[in-house]
């Protein structure tokens, strides 16, 4: 090989190490304009209307469904009592801050009342009323949680706030609306608990170990009961019920064993875990009457293979609710039952949900990271928990005009969601919704909203540690509810007022993004085909090199 080839060679590999290089830096500086610092160029968030795209529409619909509901969580705050007396000395707490790309913050809880007569401390839950997050007189054994404390109601318990109390008689207010996650768990001497009518929500594990609790009323307000809230009960442990109801039609748990399972007309709820791990069974009819069927209430149930939804059309289905059974695994790309879309297995990356869908379950579409865009129908009224959660690539979501409720965690970690669009029927917002959404930067709400959940805008999310911390970034809510106001002022988000006329912009085009752990790898499949054909060149100059020298 003379020197004059070797010298082709030689700048011919060179420029196709030099392209190659400059590509994947280009790739890694598209990737970082989707941080804080340099947001992409379009970003608009607007509402869809149900005749006019570009007119807020005022007049609301009234007949969706008034049951969905997504109820706001609190954070809580240690309180140090220094004395018998009403002084009391306050420790803030700063959130956790994680390891994301953006700038982070910290956040200080709310401030803390305490009530020293009772030895209870509760804190403004920033929905209007109070958690009661402390109680400190573990030893009393009847014991009246007030309705009210300094003019404010009392909403809320919180979570692990009565845990291992020796109460064996607890009054609840008829303000509470909801009990938080293992508030009363391990009250060994609790022998009963009526759940007032104003309560909708009972988190997971709330009575959990309560072993003498042997009396439960619940009202048919109480919309969700989340999984072993009353595991370890007498109420549960002895019951002769092959179906344990709890309430007005709320199916908590089926102790049966069968292998075919048709469930009565009078349950309107199945449970979380409610038929959970139970192997033999293999058929199950869901009726008409049930309007929901909540997180993980069929998971594990390997050897389900036939789920007859004839007549069922639950209104939300929970995260999980059929994950691990062999029907779920029949299924093709859009797995439906009773006309709710419980998984997507296809692998489009632009996704037009079919009309026949009313509702999304929780986890549908969660860690697809191939997904650019989502349009939902109108026919669809609910968004279930972290139905998007993970989709890391998506950048527009286009949610239909009669979407009432977007759950927890709905669209967290979406870290490339840059253009949203609600409808004119949105009432809830549910806690985390919209956490780890750096990119997205505007967003209109109508005035329907009446609540916002905690951390919904404005936090980021860390998956590894799951830990939320404030993220510094240029949001502005435009709204007139007063829930958005509030959240706003809440979280020092800037909120402006809702536009007679809401954005309409055209959603963007879609750019290709890295994803967040391949930054620098170039993206697309213009740069394929560009390797593809320097590997070709580089290929026959190494043949006509080598062609050269044997002659």
């Amino acid at each position: 090989m003379n020197k004059r080839f070797k010298m082709r060679y030689a700048v011919m590999f060179s420029a196709y190490l030099l392209w190659a290089f400059s590509t994947a830096q280009q790739a890694s500086a598209d990737n970082k304009k989707t941080t804080p610092a340099e947001p992409p160029a379009v970003t608009t968030t607007t509402m869809a209307s149900a005749t006019d795209q570009t007119a807020v529409t005022s007049t609301l619909s009234t007949s969706l469904v008034s049951d969905i509901t997504t109820t706001t969580t609190t954070t809580t705050a240690e309180v140090t009592t220094t004395t018998e007396t009403t002084t009391t000395t306050t420790t803030t707490t700063t959130e956790s801050t994680t390891t994301t790309t953006e700038e982070t913050t910290t956040t200080t809880a709310e401030p803390i009342i305490a009530d020293s007569a009772k030895k209870m401390q509760f804190a403004d839950n920033g929905s209007g009323g109070l958690t009661l997050t402390r109680f400190d007189w573990l030893n009393e054994l009847t014991v009246e949680i007030p309705a009210e404390v300094n003019g404010k109601k009392v909403t809320e318990i919180g979570s692990e706030a009565f845990m291992y109390c020796y109460a064996d008689e607890i009054v609840l207010p008829d303000t509470l609306r909801r009990i938080g996650d293992s508030a009363f768990a391990g009250c060994a001497y609790l022998k009963s608990v009526t759940v007032p009518e104003s309560c909708t929500e009972i988190g997971e594990k709330a009575f959990a170990g309560c072993e003498q609790l042997a009396e439960i009323n619940i009202p048919a307000t109480v919309r969700f009961i989340g999984k072993d809230a009353f595991a370890e009960t007498a109420y549960i442990t002895f019951s002769s019920q092959s179906m344990i109801m709890l309430g007005d039609g709320f199916l908590y748990a089926c102790k049966s064993g069968a292998a075919v399972e048709v469930i009565p007309d009078n349950v309107k709820i199945i449970g979380a875990g409610a038929f959970a791990g139970s192997e033999q069974l293999t058929d199950v009819t869901i009726p008409a009457s049930v309007t929901a069927i909540l997180e993980g209430a069929f998971a594990g149930c390997t050897n389900l293979r036939n789920v007859n939804d004839t007549l069922a059309k639950p209104e939300t289905v929970g995260k999980d609710a059929f994950a691990d059974t062999a029907w779920l695994n029949a299924q093709g790309d859009y797995a439906v039952m009773g006309g709710c879309l419980i998984a997507y297995r296809g692998k489009e990356t632009a996704l037009d949900v079919p009309n026949t869908v009313h509702c999304i379950a929780g986890g549908a579409f969660a860690g697809n990271a191939a997904i650019t865009t989502v349009h939902l129908p109108d026919t669809v009224t609910d968004v279930g928990d972290s139905a998007f959660a993970g989709c890391t690539s998506l950048q527009i979501a286009t949610l239909g005009d009669q979407v009432a409720g977007i759950g927890k965690n709905a669209f967290s970690g979406c870290e490339t969601l840059r253009y949203l669009r609600v409808g004119h029927a949105l009432r809830t917002v549910g806690a985390a919704a919209f956490a780890g959404c750096p990119a997205l930067e505007t967003v209109y709400l109508p005035d329907t909203v009446q609540t916002i959940g905690e951390k919904a805008f404005g936090y980021a999310y860390s998956a590894e540690t799951e830990q939320f911390s404030k993220q510094a970034q240029s949001l502005t809510l435009y709204a007139n509810a007063d829930a958005v106001r509030e959240y706003a002022n809440a979280e020092s988000i800037r909120q402006e007022p809702l536009p007679e006329a809401e954005n309409t912009e055209p959603a963007p085009e879609i750019t290709t993004v890295a994803a967040a752990d391949r930054l620098g790898v170039p993206g697309g499949k213009a740069w394929r085909y560009a390797a593809a054909i320097g590997g070709v060149l580089l290929f026959a100059g190494l043949i006509g090199a080598f062609v050269r020298k044997k002659h």
